[in-house]
């Protein structure tokens, strides 16, 4: 239990309480304390690439939406000149549906006046793909007008750069670890603004050339499209991009093929036949859908090989030769 015995607050406080990064820390844990029953579903906040002062806190169990609605209205009260905010977290389909509820169970510092700014609600690129399909059309950033290749996953980023830190960490008391970590705060955005120029410069080099190609290619894209179906299209976006409250044109009108739910046809028309007394097995074993799930499978296994064979290198070991053997054997047989 010694490993655990770090230290205190009252033996170790911080030197900056709410002066850098990390939130006033009795305000906080007042506010985590005042709602410790809370309950919610489960669940994992973004924001640009800097790290923000005063909106940085610690989690004690999991990532619990008190926790992040305490620092998301902190934030937001730094941020009062802003009028457009998007706003990026994982789980934001599910955090952001009662969140203008829960501001008044919060001091009467951190309220904040959202029907005064247009907030939008996103969820990450890298994390939508995991989320059921009305939410990748309702919380996508390639969807939201301005958002141009923002990803919403620079909190992420920022992971690789401070893990290193919690070696030294661990062994801290928690104003010593504050400290550190606001050190290490500042260091990490000085060196974004130090490193701007290059940055930037990079980043515009790429740009101008892929606009002019995007340009290029949308040009050649709407020339294929009907004038009449094109300027149906244009308005649905149009008004959509003006009130989201309006039909998303962007929602599937339709459900999409997959091969499980063919199959699932194929089966239940076999289900039909034999109740009928119809049976056109060529075995016992193998109906005529288990036959083209069979010849489909078989095909894109070959595929896959003949993939796998054009790239083999010069260094490609035996093992792999052996592996690739194998298995063009398998589909001979």
């Amino acid at each position: 239990m010694c490993c655990q015995n770090k230290s205190s607050e009252e033996a170790d406080p911080s030197f900056s309480k709410g002066w850098a990064y990390f939130v006033e820390d009795s305000r906080f844990k007042s506010v985590l304390d005042t709602h410790t029953g809370l309950t919610q579903e489960k669940s994992s906040c973004a924001r640009h690439n800097f790290k923000h002062p005063l909106v940085v806190g610690d989690l004690q169990k999991g990532e619990r939406y008190v926790n992040m609605d305490y620092l998301f209205f902190l934030t937001m009260t730094h941020s009062s000149e802003i009028v457009v905010v998007n706003v990026s977290y994982d789980i934001t389909c599910q955090w952001n549906k009662n969140l203008w509820e829960c501001v008044s169970q919060y001091p009467s510092n951190i309220h904040l006046a959202h029907t005064s700014k247009t907030i939008t609600f996103l969820v990450p690129k890298f994390h939508l793909p995991a989320h059921v399909t009305p939410c990748q059309t309702k919380f996508s950033f390639n969807l939201i007008k301005g958002m141009a290749r923002t990803d919403g996953e620079a909190p992420e980023h920022g992971w690789s750069n401070i893990n290193p830190m919690a070696t030294s960490t661990w062994e801290m008391g928690p104003g010593s670890r504050h400290d550190a970590l606001d050190n290490h705060f500042s260091d990490w955005n000085w060196r974004k603004v130090s490193n701007f120029g290059v940055f930037l410069l990079q980043k515009l080099k790429d740009a101008i050339p892929q606009c002019d190609q995007h340009i290029s290619d949308l040009v050649d894209f709407e020339d294929a499209i009907p004038a009449k179906s094109l300027a149906t299209w244009r308005t649905m976006v149009e008004g959509w991009e003006t009130d989201q409250s309006n039909t998303n044109p962007f929602d599937s009108a339709s459900s999409p093929m997959t091969q499980a739910s063919v199959q699932l046809e194929l089966s239940q028309v076999e289900a039909n036949q034999l109740k009928r007394g119809l049976d056109m097995s060529l075995h016992s074993e193998v109906s005529p859908s288990v036959l083209i799930v069979v010849g489909i499978e078989l095909k894109t296994q070959q595929r896959r090989l003949v993939y796998e064979t054009s790239s083999i290198g010069a260094h490609t070991t035996e093992i792999q030769l052996s592996t690739l053997q194998q298995r063009t054997n398998t589909l001979r047989r």
